[in-house]
């Protein structure tokens, strides 16, 4: 068998100047070189079982607790120990108590209100029968477009508020017997009306979301 003999330019990997010269040679070579470098930067590993004992403060990367209970959240508390977050309630969801405090889990409520404009009224029941959620009436705001009468707010035959109507906007807040359940019935009304048009009651609540 006889022997080729190929010139080094023609080797696919070679050629001219050799492995040394070739783009993808260099590039490993930084590779390993900047490897070395991060070991020696490193120095000796940490073994976190055997090393580290007892409770690793926060500066240290730790929390600064030894065990949290089932299901807690933690928030920061700078450079201190971190802080537990009971998980509260079912239904209840986190709110922002604003910056500096730790946030807690609470009921999710809003305030909103009913607006009733009644063009003619006369003495008679203007009820809203089978609210479809809970809420807690807070105040009933009336005003008339011209006229008087008085207007009785009911929880189904109960009364929770008595209003003067007049053409001044007058406000009653409700602290009695002013909580509502599904399916009760919210009730106005009427009564000892004279020359009464364009009565507007505006009837606020606030209701807790569970």
């Amino acid at each position: 068998m006889s022997n080729v003999n190929l010139p080094v330019s023609s080797m696919p990997f070679l050629g001219t100047g050799g492995v040394v010269n070739k783009p993808w040679y260099q590039a490993l070579q930084q590779i390993a070189s900047r490897a070395n470098k991060l070991t020696q930067d490193a120095g000796t590993a940490t073994d976190l079982e055997t090393d580290v004992t007892g409770v690793l403060p926060v500066e240290s990367g730790g929390t600064g607790k030894a065990s949290f209970n089932a299901n807690q959240l933690i928030a920061g508390n700078g450079t201190d120990d971190l802080l537990n977050i009971s998980p509260g309630s079912a239904g209840q969801v986190l709110i922002s108590q604003g910056a500096g405090a730790v946030p807690d889990f609470s009921d999710l409520s809003y305030t909103d209100a009913f607006l009733i404009i009644i063009e003619a009224p006369t003495n008679r029941d203007y009820p809203f029968l089978d609210v479809p959620f809970a809420f807690t009436l807070n105040s009933v705001t009336t005003r008339s477009g011209a006229g008087t009468c008085t207007l009785t707010t009911k929880k189904n035959s109960t009364t929770v508020a008595t209003s003067s109507v007049t053409t001044t906007k007058t406000k009653v807040t409700v602290t009695t017997g002013n909580s509502y359940a599904v399916n009760d019935d919210l009730v106005f009304t009427v009564s000892g009306t004279s020359s009464i048009n364009m009565l507007q009651i505006t009837a606020a609540f606030t209701r807790t979301i569970t």
